[in-house]
């Protein structure tokens, strides 16, 4: 089976130098493009400048002699010359090949890696110096299986970093994963994702997903990053035994999040004994149950918004309304995501979660209908709010319109004789000033007038009849022209 990775950057590792842990990236570089530029010159194939300069740049990476076919992008950002690509793949293959017949092979990946034994990864935890608030806890399972969860922060991004490479990739100088997963931690994807390796004879999974953060909603946050944290899980299931070792990590404690606090209690009991199948069900099942609780805020704060009045403050309801629906929005990606990677999970057959997972997907799913329903929800109240605040608009418009027409007629006829012309006769006439109200009033009338022809309710029965008969029409029209049929 041939297994392709994705390689991520083409800087090395800083290197780690520890008198309790003798392991150290730059050693392990080396080791490798010593086996890679072997397993080059045995080809045949190459020549020595590109032995070397294949050789550097795979060690430099973390890429095993034992980790199969690479991909066509993995080998573009590796470097590796296009006339190159199918021969280095062919080395691999035969290289595999000599490995599986025990002719030669990777000192360090021959034979079957199995899962340490029961304590062992527990104990070369417990005597881990820590840095920041990182804290670990262990459990073993009634299968066998090994929980660990990782939880806090670090003193700075390379301390975790150094931490996730000695304490969980590797156990007592053992790779138990592959070195790609060692990017899933650094927490700069901001959709969730999963990846799948064969690796050692076991079958190896990461899984990271978005937990959301109820006080966040309630501080105004409105992205994925700002709504949700990082629950990141790791599964090594051995093929021949079934046994299972899980990390999760998370940045939340425990205490904040209490469905994991029951949780550990629970598998702790004698009386409880899950299997790693239930366990991985049930944690993410829990995961994306996290999202009941701002969903719930974001519907209770869109209702309370809706029901104001328009006159109050309506550009703050409309902003309101609009952080709400973002919000909606942002976990309705993050549980897209979530569904995307619980799906995949499930249909891994060598994994067994399948019916473990059926429920997490269906409640994931139930939560994405519940927040794009908020979601749109909120957008049409704020569609209603906008269309009312300018219907008022438009009704005060009219009102000063009706004012407009009812001073009109006095304020021209001020206007005129207000000019002060000596030769306008109407000063001089008899009963001139009746004859000017007669005039205001004649105009007044007029503008009535108008107005009503202008504001007279359409008789929408009529047209509606008109439309009718004009329908029957057509169609008559259209059957006499209808060619007959032979």
């Amino acid at each position: 089976m041939h297994h392709h990775i994705n390689i991520t950057s083409a800087t090395s590792p800083p290197r780690l130098v520890s008198p309790v842990y003798p392991f150290s990236i730059a050693q392990e570089q080396q080791r490798l493009a010593a086996a890679w530029r072997e397993v080059l010159r045995i080809n045949g194939q190459f020549d020595e400048h590109f032995v070397h300069r294949y050789g550097d740049v795979l060690g430099e990476h973390l890429v095993s002699v034992r980790t199969g076919e690479l991909s066509e992008q993995g080998l573009g950002d590796l470097g590796i010359l296009v006339g190159h690509r199918a021969l280095l793949n062919a080395a691999i293959r035969a290289e595999s090949a000599r490995c599986v017949s025990g002719a030669r092979g990777d000192p360090a990946n021959t034979g079957p890696a199995s899962l340490p034994a029961p304590d062992v990864v527990f104990s070369s935890l417990n005597t881990a110096q820590f840095s920041g608030s990182l804290s670990v806890s262990g459990i073993l399972l009634a299968d066998g299986s090994e929980w660990c969860d990782i939880e806090g922060l670090a003193n700075s991004v390379d301390d975790y970093r150094q931490f996730i490479r000695r304490h969980v990739l590797r156990c007592q100088g053992e790779l138990l994963f592959p070195e790609s997963f060692f990017f899933a931690f650094s927490g700069k994807r901001p959709m969730p994702y999963a990846k799948f390796a064969l690796f050692r004879n076991a079958s190896c999974a990461i899984a990271v997903l978005r937990t959301p953060k109820a006080n966040e909603v309630q501080a105004g946050k409105s992205t994925i990053r700002s709504l949700t944290d990082l629950f990141i899980v790791l599964l090594r299931v051995e093929v021949e035994s079934s046994r299972a070792l899980i990390f999760t990590a998370h940045k939340r404690p425990t205490p904040r999040m209490t469905w994991l606090g029951t949780l550990k209690e629970q598998v702790k009991d004698a009386d409880h004994t899950p299997t790693y199948e239930h366990l991985m069900g049930h944690l993410f099942r829990e995961v994306v149950q996290g999202a009941v609780a701002p969903l719930d805020e974001i519907r209770i704060r869109t209702d309370a918004l809706a029901s104001t009045r328009v006159s109050f403050k309506p550009t703050k309801v409309v902003e309101q309304l609009l952080l709400k629906a973002r919000q909606a929005q942002s976990l309705r990606r993050a549980l897209a995501g979530n569904i995307r990677v619980l799906v995949s999970w499930r249909d891994k057959e060598e994994l067994h979660l399948g019916d473990d997972l059926l429920a997490a997907c269906e409640c994931a799913t139930a939560l994405q209908e519940v927040a794009e329903e908020i979601e749109t929800v909120a957008f049409g109240h704020m569609d209603v709010r906008i269309s009312l605040v300018g219907f008022r608009s438009q009704e005060n418009l009219k009102l000063f319109t009706y004012l407009s027409v009812i001073t009109q007629p006095l304020t021209l006829l001020t206007g005129w004789y207000g000019m002060n012309w000596a030769g306008m006769s109407e000063y001089g006439a008899d009963r001139s000033y009746y004859w000017f109200i007669l005039g205001a009033g004649c105009l007044l009338i007029g503008m009535i007038v108008v107005l009503k022809w202008f504001t007279r309710d359409v008789d929408v029965a009529g047209i509606a009849g008109d439309e009718e008969v004009t329908e029957v029409h057509t169609e008559e029209h259209s059957a006499a022209h209808e060619p007959s049929s032979p």
